[in-house]
């Protein structure tokens, strides 16, 4: 294995958004599980005032298929999911000992209550974060940050 990555913020550009591409393709086999939970069909942009880019958006298609829109994109959704710091987002999907729901009732991030449909998902979410993590850590010859 390659370098190792201490934080979200060492990932160049491309690794994040190749990452991120691996995410939504690990996340197809549960586009009706995103369907039955209500997200299809929604943008979705998260920010925090530390990204090494201003946003980044995704949506779910109407068939709920993940589709990354990119960083920056002018494509700002009215569903914004904001963070106290990159690294909250990024343990919520890599560290199965965070307790999201404690750092959300903590305010360390804000969700609107459109993006809470995606609970249900959220484990799905997770497991096709994880499985990115290894293509992209085979991909760069890098190792990202486990919790």
């Amino acid at each position: 294995m390659g370098k190792k990555i201490l934080t979200p913020y060492d990932l160049t550009s491309e690794q994040f958004l190749y990452h991120l591409e691996r995410w939504a393709e690990h996340m197809k086999p549960y586009k009706h599980e995103v369907v039955e939970c209500g997200v299809a069909g929604i943008v979705f942009t998260e920010k925090a005032p530390d990204m090494p880019f201003e946003r980044l958006s995704y949506s779910f298609t109407p068939e709920g298929i993940l589709k990354i829109l990119g960083f920056g994109s002018e494509r700002e959704s009215d569903v914004i999911i904001e963070y106290d710091s990159l690294e909250i987002g990024y343990r919520s999907l890599t560290d199965p000992d965070y307790d999201t729901f404690q750092a959300l009732a903590e305010g360390k991030f804000r969700v609107p209550e459109e993006a809470m449909k995606m609970v249900p998902v959220f484990p799905r979410m997770r497991e096709a974060w994880k499985k990115a993590m290894a293509d992209t850590e085979e991909n760069f010859s890098i190792e990202l940050q486990r919790y």
